[in-house]
């Protein structure tokens, strides 16, 4: 019951609120207890337009990775809702089938052999057997990380994926992120992958942004540093690998995204 000092009692029959960028219109219906008309009070509410888009669900959209870098993953973490653009032309040279690692002798690039061709989009590009790379990744990764603290408690989450085949770049890379998500207890992060080209204006557009070569201005990037185990040797090295982040802190790997 609402209590009126001027006017008898009325009873709440109906609210509805309404919003856009601009207007927050409340509306509210009462009828007075006893009598047979009703009062209908509008109240219009002017709402700054960044208030409101600071409410809007935020998306980022990215492209797919191999083991991709801590800016990749603090996206992930920090959006909202992320979506991967399968249908984008593949780029070559490019965190999609690369991940960087730091290791005794400096920095160290983990590349997977696809094949593909000009515009072609990420999702038909396949992984090649050539080079017997999955061997030699792993073994890189046994050699950098030996020593690291959680490097024994997580390998047999990460060794599958040198052991198992994949036809498609695309359904590898979802399976480790897949995988990461998990280790990472990023579980209630939505994520999916495109049913078509997605556009700039769909969301916070990162597909470029995320190079190793030629990284794009990211004003959101920060990056807390945390414990490597080259850090006396060659300093803290920046955006690595998530697994660079994983072996090191371990479950607290979370709160540096």
């Amino acid at each position: 019951m609402i209590q009126s000092p001027s006017a008898p009692p009325y009873t709440l029959y109906h609210s509805h609120v309404a919003a856009d960028a601009a207007v927050l219109t409340v509306n509210f219906i009462l009828f007075p207890q006893g009598n047979p008309y009703a009062l209908s009070i509008s109240i219009f509410l002017l709402v700054r337009l960044t208030n409101f888009s600071n409410q809007m669900e935020q998306t980022a959209i990215l492209a797919t990775t191999y083991f991709g870098p801590v800016q990749w993953y603090q996206k992930l973490n920090r959006y909202d809702a992320c979506i991967i653009d399968q249908y984008e032309h593949f780029v070559k040279q490019s965190y999609r089938n690369r991940c960087i690692i730091p290791t005794t002798q400096g920095l160290q690039k983990l590349t997977v052999p696809v094949d593909f061709t000009n515009h072609m989009p990420t999702k038909d590009v396949t992984i090649s057997d050539h080079g017997n790379w999955r061997h030699l990744h792993w073994n890189a990764l046994c050699s950098a990380y030996g020593e690291s603290p959680f490097f024994e408690y997580y390998q047999d989450d990460i060794r599958p994926f040198f052991e198992k085949k994949w036809k498609y770049l695309i359904d590898f890379n979802m399976e480790i992120t897949n995988k990461m998500i998990e280790l990472l207890d990023l579980d209630n992060k939505p994520l999916s992958l495109s049913d078509e080209y997605v556009s700039s204006d769909a969301g916070t557009d990162f597909r470029m942004i995320i190079n190793p070569k030629h990284p794009g201005e990211d004003s959101e990037w920060n990056e807390k540093p945390y414990y490597q185990v080259y850090k006396e040797k060659y300093g803290f090295q920046s955006n690595q690998s998530i697994l660079d982040l994983l072996f090191n802190e371990g479950n607290e790997a979370v709160f540096y995204l």
